[in-house]
């Protein structure tokens, strides 16, 4: 079966919650708190923060048989998530798995795009968000399932499965550094801290921007599940100073319990 990402907007699809909720489940209680939420159409496969308050998001629903070709639509929405912009890309043979936004463009990784002879060749793209055309296209790694952007290094940062944080130059797709690792998604703050999802737990891991690690804290996003199964993506919301993740159809804003959301 071939796959169709959409990305879609829901217009009163945004949920505000009580800064102090805290959801009702057995054990220790997590450490991160739900502010707002968003219910997405479909599973989501990539979101990022539009440094407004609002979002890109990628959902994804298969169509057709496996020579049909994939619909990406890119589309953006503000920050009480109305739709105000929306692309459809027409691509062959690919699983789109993270996107990432660096105020021009919106990054695509193709995680298991095939070319002619059956290769996998996985790659990442930026779509330009006024004209909807590719600007840029770079090779990279296998298994990589999120993306972020550095503004401050021109940086595209990959999380890989396997081999940790992978940094390539914006202009070159040329790699400038590694980081080590066994992490599910990514997100960056402004000032440059790192936060990691853990591929096997339910817990998000900070980092300083040094990428030395600062704390660990337990979330309920993926209700104790896996985060590999659940397809668990990352963004930094700057107005909020909160994480967003989303797992599953559900896209969360966390704030750190005990703290000002």
């Amino acid at each position: 079966m071939k796959r169709m990402v959409w990305v879609l907007a829901l217009a009163s699809g945004c949920v505000e919650l009580d800064p102090e909720y805290v959801p009702e489940e057995p054990g220790p209680p997590p450490q991160m708190m739900r502010t707002k939420t968003m219910a997405g159409e479909l599973p989501v496969v990539g979101i990022d923060s539009d440094r407004a308050g609002g979002l890109w998001i990628a959902y994804e629903k298969q169509k057709g048989g496996y020579y049909v070709n994939d619909e990406i639509i890119l589309a953006h929405v503000d920050a009480h998530g109305a739709k105000v912009a929306e692309f459809k890309l027409s691509d062959t043979y690919a699983e789109v798995l993270g996107i990432a936004f660096d105020g021009q463009a919106v990054w695509v990784n193709y995680r298991s795009a095939t070319v002619s002879g059956g290769i996998a060749m996985p790659y990442v793209r930026a779509i330009d968000v006024t004209s909807g055309l590719e600007t840029a296209r770079y090779e990279v790694e296998m298994d990589i399932s999120d993306l972020e952007v550095d503004d401050a290094r021109h940086e595209l940062l990959l999380s890989s499965e396997h081999e940790g944080v992978i940094a390539l130059d914006l202009a070159t797709g040329t790699e400038t550094w590694r980081m080590p690792g066994a992490q599910s998604a990514i997100a960056l703050t402004d000032d440059g801290k790192l936060w990691l999802a853990s591929r096997f737990w339910a817990v998000l891991e900070l980092r300083d921007a040094q990428k030395n690690p600062i704390a660990t804290y337990t979330e309920d996003v993926t209700d104790d599940h896996h985060v590999s199964s659940y397809r668990l993506f990352l963004a930094w919301d700057p107005t909020r100073h909160q994480v967003i993740a989303s797992a599953e159809n559900q896209i969360s804003w966390l704030a750190i319990r005990g703290e000002a959301p």
